[in-house]
């Protein structure tokens, strides 16, 4: 995850992380926001996408009654 303006960590960096999984058991998603820096807001745009990833990966607990 991150922004498109983000200097502090490009997307080049994800991006060679993608490459190096590409054709491995090892799957790599990428979500990109169009603006935003290296910051808190930027972040707090993302929550809704990394809750739905999340919940794609990650079997809640059991719920004892």
């Amino acid at each position: 995850m991150g922004s498109r303006q983000d200097t502090a960590d490009p997307i080049a960096y994800s991006e060679a992380l993608r490459a190096a999984a590409r054709n491995t058991a090892t799957a790599v998603d990428a979500y990109y926001l169009r603006e935003g820096g290296h910051n808190q807001s930027t972040w707090e745009r993302m929550l809704p996408w990394v809750f739905h990833w999340l919940g794609r990966y990650v079997t809640p607990p059991a719920v004892s009654v």
